[in-house]
């Protein structure tokens, strides 16, 4: 895995652009009730039922991608957010395709946020964002075959876009647990 974090060149540069084209918008009028003080609180989790179908990827990685920009202050995600949301796309996707052979069901998606203090940054609690992912599904776990061809690469990728991943099967279904370090300063949120 390549050591990434959402500070440095290119996430700044999005957020100076996004901020300037606001201000832009409010001195010619264009928007109302603009913001003042401190940035609304972000819940720190996430919590999402989808269908077991193929469009609920898209649904998933949506709805990941809005949250982690929120949680880093962000108006686009950084390259790490974006690796987070490529793992959980594939797994997702392998609920979707596997657990229910193509019959009704329902994946969840359910992500949490920590905040995390690092020796030495002083008593502020300026620290970095950690996010656990689950993505749950109530199917049967389906070995894969012994030469995929082509394909059967998805969970690998998954795996080397995080910081751990586990893959937990029982006889209820399946959770895949992800955790992946943002590296990006962190910002107000409601407890949980």
């Amino acid at each position: 895995m390549v050591p990434r974090t959402c500070s440095g060149t290119g996430a700044g540069d999005r957020i100076g652009t996004a901020g300037d084209g606001f201000l832009t918008r409010m001195r010619r009028g264009r928007i109302r009730n603009a913001p003042t003080g401190y940035a609304p609180a972000v819940s720190p989790v996430l919590d999402v039922e989808l269908a077991a179908e193929p469009a609920s990827a898209a649904r998933s990685r949506r709805a990941l991608s809005s949250w982690l920009a929120s949680l880093c202050g962000l108006t686009a995600l950084c390259d790490v957010g974006q690796d987070l949301v490529l793992a959980v796309n594939e797994a997702i996707s392998n609920s979707v395709e596997h657990a229910y052979g193509g019959g009704p069901g329902t994946v969840r998606l359910r992500a949490r946020v920590r905040t995390v203090v690092d020796a030495g940054s002083g008593t502020r609690g300026c620290g970095r964002l950690e996010v656990s992912v689950e993505i749950i599904d109530h199917g049967c776990w389906r070995e894969p075959p012994s030469d995929p061809g082509f394909r059967g690469r998805g969970l690998m990728m998954a795996e080397a876009s995080v910081d751990h991943m586990g893959i937990e099967r029982t006889s209820a279904g399946t959770t895949v647990t992800m955790h992946r370090s943002l590296g990006c300063p962190s910002r107000q949120t409601v407890s949980a």
